[in-house]
């Protein structure tokens, strides 16, 4: 082997070692380098600290769930302060995640202020975190997703999650996204519009259209002889 041809395997050795991941290829022989075992020791630190904190929110709610309105309003209050502020993405969307389970004014608030955060995550987690709260209160932001928000799957996770209430109220917010020209969003308005109502036009969207448009208000699913279930995700579906 020559002297040039050492060279360049020597240059390709330290090129592994510095470019790649972000510790090169020897990265898993830490047990030789101590500087990657306190790495690794570091790194543990912050996932124990993610765990620990992730945990104690959990507590709290769990302790909350079913306590007077002032004890949930507390911890919702807090739980709004990581969602708005933490500098951690995974403490926030766990934040707003469990902010779904607590039933307060604060916990709404909070909610919807996390469905206007500039981050998107931060948006999908509300929209899921609205799915277990009254139609009453979940329609309405979920609506306003729909039809204001910049982002496609925003609005398309906003869509899908209003077919998960079985109430009249709904089928308006999702006609707002059978009348957007993006074919994606149609399609899945098509599917919560069936999953609500219980018709079957499959991806037939004129046919849909011309449904909505034929319901008084929006919303004929509320005449006399019409099943509903009121303020509940996951009911009954609806029948004419």
């Amino acid at each position: 082997m020559t002297r040039h041809t050492n060279a360049i395997i020597f240059a390709l050795i330290a090129t592994g070692l510095l470019s790649g991941c972000a510790e090169g290829p020897l990265w898993r022989m830490g047990k030789y380098t101590p500087w990657a075992q306190s790495h690794w020791a570091e790194e543990e630190k912050i996932a124990d600290t993610l765990f620990t904190q992730k945990r104690d929110m959990v507590a709290k709610v769990d302790a909350a769930v079913g306590a007077p309105v002032e004890s949930q309003q507390e911890v919702a209050h807090e739980l709004s302060e990581i969602a708005r502020r933490s500098p951690v993405l995974l403490l926030r969307l766990h934040a707003v995640n469990q902010l779904g389970r607590l039933k307060c004014p604060a916990a709404v608030d909070a909610l919807a202020n996390a469905a206007r955060d500039s981050n998107s995550d931060v948006r999908l987690a509300a929209i899921k975190a609205f799915e277990n709260l009254p139609a009453g209160t979940a329609i309405p932001n979920l609506q306003q997703m729909v039809g204001g928000d910049t982002n496609i799957d925003v609005r398309l996770a906003a869509t899908r999650a209003l077919g998960k209430f079985r109430v009249s109220r709904a089928v308006p917010a999702i006609g707002m996204a059978l009348n957007d020209t993006d074919p994606a969003l149609q399609l899945r308005a098509a599917e919560s519009l069936q999953a609500v109502t219980g018709e079957s036009f499959g991806r037939d969207i004129p046919a849909w259209q011309e449904y909505v448009s034929s319901l008084p208000d929006a919303g004929g699913l509320n005449e006399p002889g019409t099943a509903q279930v009121a303020d509940q995700p996951n009911g009954q579906i609806l029948t004419r």
